[in-house]
């Protein structure tokens, strides 16, 4: 076999047939133009030798550092070289070349061309598609922005990444329109816009802070629950407000089981029928 290196440089394009690496490094099977026959009854997937995938110098590519080398797809187009030269048996990929694909590598036919097999993401082409995905999950158009409301990307501005399993990550820089947006294909996202970020959860939202938690609000806040409300503590729980604190409901229930004291300069304690208020071991109403 040639030396590697020392051969020359032959390069192909190609199309990824197979990412299921045995020894999983990230390496494809690559049907390369001119160099292999297109079709697979001729020659097989299983013939065709493992191309190793180059990774920018930003990824380590060492213990799992960086970027993990997994996001080649099968129809993939790629374009690299041959480290064993015109021995052609070492693939490298260097790179990924999308567009309008056609159904031969060597006939472009000009009025079958379609946008809609366009291989750059409709995201990045200001088409809004998960549009109706998020109305099917539910919009509560009273506190959620409506969803055309915040995209307005335009081409080339919108960095889209997203997995085959649609889980989607855009940093939009269109000018006027700038957004961040990370979408879950379950229909959790969390949206940044000017003005505005939006965090839905389309099911059960669980936080957890293993130390202290603070939240500042400079405006108003409104917390709407639409079923039952708890608030379980093992230390004290205080409210203070510098203006009034009301309680409105059906049934209020004060329970102390110690001690109960209610204190102000004017104390009014009233019932249209019935009025109880108990202690278990004492009780206290102190007008100021």
């Amino acid at each position: 076999m040639a030396e590697m290196g020392k051969s020359g440089f032959v390069w192909f394009f190609g199309l990824v047939e197979d990412i299921d690496d045995p020894l999983q490094i990230g390496r494809v099977k690559v049907r390369c133009y001119n160099f292999h026959s297109v079709s697979n009854v001729v020659l097989p997937n299983d013939d065709l030798p493992w191309a190793h995938v180059i990774l920018p110098t930003t990824s380590a590519s060492y213990e799992g550092k960086g970027i993990s080398p997994t996001f080649l797809r099968q129809g993939t187009t790629v374009v690299g070289f041959f480290a064993d030269g015109a021995g052609a048996q070492m693939p490298i990929i260097f790179g990924t070349l999308p567009g309008l694909p056609q159904p031969s590598p060597d006939f472009v036919d000009s009025a079958n061309i379609s946008q809609e097999f366009n291989d750059v993401n409709k995201l990045a082409r200001g088409i809004n598609k998960l549009l109706q995905a998020k109305y099917e999950v539910g919009v509560d158009e009273d506190v959620e922005p409506p969803p055309e409301f915040t995209f307005g990307a335009r081409y080339p501005f919108n960095k889209v990444f997203e997995s085959e399993r649609g889980h989607v990550i855009e940093i939009d820089d269109t000018p006027g329109a700038e957004r961040i947006h990370i979408y879950h294909n379950s229909g959790h996202y969390t949206e940044m816009v000017p003005g505005i970020r939006t965090d839905k959860v389309n099911g059960d939202h669980i936080e957890i802070s293993m130390q202290a938690r603070y939240i500042k609000v400079r405006g108003d806040m409104s917390i709407i629950v639409d079923g039952a409300t708890s608030i379980i503590s093992d230390g004290a729980i205080s409210m203070s407000s510098e203006k009034s604190i009301s309680m409105d409901a059906p049934l209020i229930n004060i329970t102390g089981l110690i001690a109960t004291t209610i204190s102000g300069g004017l104390v009014k304690v009233s019932g249209t029928t019935t009025t109880t208020i108990t202690g278990l071991l004492g009780l206290y109403l102190n007008p100021l």
